[in-house]
């Protein structure tokens, strides 16, 4: 392929008329505009960055369909990014993860291109759409990603990721509560799961160990533990007005619930 063929694209041809346009005003001083023709000319400024914003962030998904990264050695589409255009790791990802999200959410990328939103509230947008449950009715997916547009005109980023959180109870309160139980019974699975004990014998008269358990069981041991290593079972021996046990009488209090 020609260098010519490279460039030879509607979009490519677009880019590099709009980079000569503003090279031909890079030295217009800008002193002479009046406090009319500032803020305008600011305003089409930020519409264009917009533009290219939702246009890089298009490229970008193109760039992975294509496999460029992978094929470069690159580990991922964010990783390429970063060493291609010498931007932080954290920023070249958040870029990327952009692009992603505009790639599945066509209401958020029209907004984009039109300046309603910008790239840091797309991303709080599209991680609130993605954290939706998977078996969410479509049509509530997509009032979802309406909703959150439109709060784009009132809210920044921070306001969006508030609004993200209870974002599936002013949808459907219903699914909300069903989807709740379902992340509470798989934080009890995952925890149950993980439950772990290990112990071994110094050799010196001592066991250590480790252990893990569910915040449920964690909870009954520790009330079991404290109601031995309570103050008023130490009087005779525990310093005069000690409100919450020391580590080493903890200790001594487990070793007492076990030997019992």
């Amino acid at each position: 392929m020609t260098a010519m063929a490279h460039h030879d694209h509607p979009v490519t041809r677009a880019i590099a008329a709009a980079r000569e346009t503003f090279a031909a005003v890079a030295e217009v001083p800008l002193w002479p505009m009046d406090a009319g023709q500032a803020p305008t000319a600011l305003e089409e400024l930020l519409k264009h960055e917009a533009q290219q914003a939702e246009l890089k962030s298009r490229l970008l998904a193109q760039l992975e369909a294509l496999d460029v990264p992978k094929q470069s050695g690159a580990t991922s589409t964010g990783n390429w990014l970063a060493v291609h255009t010498n931007l932080t790791r954290a920023s070249a990802f958040r870029t990327a993860r952009v692009a992603a999200g505009l790639e599945r959410y066509d209401k958020v990328r029209e907004a984009m291109a039109q300046r309603r939103v910008h790239a840091e509230q797309v991303e709080v947008i599209v991680r609130a759409l993605d954290d939706l449950p998977d078996d969410l009715d479509p049509n509530l997916v997509e009032e979802a990603e309406g909703h959150l547009v439109t709060e784009a005109r009132r809210f920044d980023a921070v306001g969006l990721k508030k609004l993200g959180r209870r974002l599936l109870e002013v949808l459907d309160q219903d699914a909300a509560d069903a989807h709740e139980a379902k992340l509470l019974e798989k934080e009890e699975r995952d925890a149950q799961a993980a439950m772990r004990l290990t112990m071994y014998d110094d050799g010196h008269g001592k066991v250590h160990g480790r252990f893990v358990l569910d915040s449920t069981t964690g909870a009954a041991l520790r009330k079991m533990i404290l109601a031995i290593a309570a103050p008023k079972h130490q009087a005779a021996s525990g310093p005069l007005g000690e409100r919450k046990p020391t580590a080493e009488r903890m200790g001594q209090a487990f070793g007492e619930l076990i030997n019992r």
